[in-house]
């Protein structure tokens, strides 16, 4: 917000009283209102999740044969459990991508009602600008 009433009064230093400054400032403002945060393409990550559970099988698989159990019942008790293993670890990711969705979300709606508020302040400014403009004429 500081940054922005900044710019404002360098655009009125340099402009002077002129309907050129206010331009600007409804400018800014209107540039104001949309700096808000982005939602993150989350696909990618769901995609990584989902290729990663799709290889659980194989994965446990293999991870079974290298575990040093002699016989095939043995390796494949074992890659049951590595598979249950892993399986809960990509309902933990799951879990947390949905948290962190959600927790972006409360920031993206936080920023949005930053953004609205910087808009309105800029707008008082702007009318208080155009109201100067406008007693510096009658006089």
């Amino acid at each position: 917000m500081i940054r922005l009433f900044t710019i404002l009064l360098l655009l009125i230093s340099f402009n002077g009283w002129t309907n050129e400054a206010y331009d600007n400032c409804i400018a800014i403002a209107e540039e104001a209102k949309n700096n808000v945060l982005q939602p993150t393409d989350w696909s990618k990550i769901e995609a990584a999740i989902n290729k990663e559970e799709a290889l659980i099988p194989e994965t446990a698989s293999i991870k079974a044969q290298t575990s040093g159990k002699p016989t095939f019942s043995q390796r494949r008790t074992r890659a049951r459990e590595i598979e249950l293993d892993m399986q809960k670890e990509i309902e933990q990711k799951r879990i947390q991508l949905e948290y962190d969705k959600q927790a972006e979300q409360s920031k993206i709606a936080e920023s949005k009602k930053q953004a609205i508020n910087d808009y309105v302040e800029l707008l008082k400014v702007c009318s208080e600008l155009n109201v100067i403009k406008f007693e510096g004429k009658i006089e």
